[in-house]
């Protein structure tokens, strides 16, 4: 039944044009929490045709006119040298992908991040969600944030390639 579900119609809106006004959420029915890819900052979260994915959003906003409470993004990426925490606005973290070659689905929905070829996968749970992230072998850094708005960076994480050494930061408290 599930692969009857087309959670991407209804999204190739925008504020002048409506084709349905819905986001692809990924969630479980009645559920706490539901997730959406997120390409744009704004309420009209996710554009199918912009080719690219500034990560995902932690969402309770069935639709972009109902307006969003209690919202963070989870983004990844590959550090480069000298960086050492991730790029702070949609805009800056955002990666190319292929919007030909994702998997959408009311359950689960997968991409590659094309800028530093991260897999990304994420699946609905009762409470929140799943997210497994896939980088490179030969990538360097590697790092998680979770972005409150207005996507202050208050808490990531950061594990290192040469020592696998894992440390994050948090804007309430340090850990390691």
């Amino acid at each position: 039944m599930l692969d009857l579900i087309r959670p991407l119609q209804g999204t190739d809106s925008t504020y002048a044009f409506s084709t349905g006004n819905t986001n692809p959420l990924v969630g479980v029915p009645r559920g706490m929490t539901y997730w959406t890819p997120q390409s744009d900052d704004g309420p009209f979260l996710f554009n199918r045709g912009s080719g690219k994915l500034s990560g995902v959003r932690a969402t309770h906003a069935p639709s972009p006119w109902m307006g969003d409470h209690g919202h963070f993004d989870v983004s990844a990426a590959v550090l480069g040298v000298g960086e050492l925490a991730p790029r702070p606005t949609p805009g800056a973290r955002a990666s190319a992908i292929d919007p030909t070659a994702y998997e959408a689905g009311p359950d689960r929905f997968a991409t590659r991040l094309l800028r530093d070829g991260i897999g990304l996968e994420l699946t609905a749970s009762s409470r929140c969600g799943v997210l497994r992230l896939r980088f490179p072998r030969e990538a360097g850094d590697a790092c998680v944030a979770a972005l409150p708005a207005p996507y202050a960076v208050s808490t990531h994480a950061r594990v290192k390639r040469a020592t696998q050494q894992r440390s994050g930061v948090s804007s309430m408290s340090k850990f390691q």
